[in-house]
């Protein structure tokens, strides 16, 4: 049972962002088809390789369910060719097609590099997006465009930032010894740690809520979990709509358009 709490724990602020975010760029992949190709296809790549990630974070917390072994150890990014063997559920899933369409023509096995490549570095992939969307604008908007943009997803990096080293989320490191990509819990915030300590303190001298907790585990770790993994997409989401805004609001443009969040 340990190994199952771990590995929700770990797994869950990583598969929810992932989902939420791969949603949100397909939406804006098909939106900017019509005006900007490159940029369109750049969003439908991030959608891929969040699916990607997201399809790692589930097939971890299956395999710990599955073997009620210890995740702390095992949990790695995995090639979805490895994900295809082990991966369930519909992530898994995804895993398991990119793996096939890797093998089916070398332009899939090509577009399947491409997608595995954008998974583990998902950052670097939306700035240049944002780069393809400001060559892309017309020329008079090519400024105003690279402006807010830029702003966007400064703010955006800001919030996210802010609230995976104030929560110690899970992030994405490549192992320097295998070269792999591996999960790997922050540390929280010191003080938010002495906070949430004091509070597990004062909780602890009530024998119910200890009973409670020991006859849940699962709940226990797992709702946190849960509220950051909603908290992170949630902030980077409003985040990006400030800074976009904040830009317009500078630049003197107020004029209403769709709000592309980033991931």
């Amino acid at each position: 049972m340990s190994g199952v709490v771990e590995a929700i724990a770990l797994g869950t602020p990583i598969l929810i962002p992932s989902v939420v975010f791969a949603k949100r760029r397909f939406d804006n992949g098909i939106n900017a088809f019509d005006n900007n190709i490159a940029e369109g296809i750049g969003n439908i790549d991030i959608c891929a390789g969040q699916a990607l990630k997201g399809a790692r974070a589930t097939n971890e917390v299956s395999k710990a369910i599955e073997t009620g072994t210890s995740a702390s150890k095992s949990i790695k990014a995995m090639s979805a060719a490895e994900l295809s063997q082990k991966g369930n559920g519909i992530l898994g899933g995804i895993a398991k097609a990119i793996d096939s369409a890797k093998n089916s023509s070398q332009i899939f096995k090509g577009v399947c590099k491409v997608v595995q490549f954008t998974s583990e570095n998902i950052n670097p992939v939306i700035y240049t997006v944002g780069g393809i969307k400001v060559i892309g604008a017309d020329k008079d908007d090519r400024l105003e465009t690279a402006a807010e943009e830029g702003s966007a997803i400064f703010t955006m990096r800001v919030g996210e930032e802010a609230v995976s080293n104030t929560f110690g989320m899970t992030k994405m490191v490549r192992d320097k010894k295998t070269g792999k990509m591996v999960m790997q819990k922050r540390e929280m915030n010191p003080y938010i740690k002495k906070f949430t300590d004091d509070v597990k303190t004062q909780l602890k001298k009530n024998e119910s809520i200890v009973k409670f907790a020991k006859n849940n585990p699962a709940l226990v770790k797992g709702c946190p979990a849960l509220a950051v993994g909603i908290l992170f997409p949630a902030t980077s989401i409003l985040c990006y709509s400030a800074g976009k805004k904040g830009a317009k609001a500078f630049l003197g443009t107020n004029e209403s358009e769709t709000n592309h969040a980033a991931a």
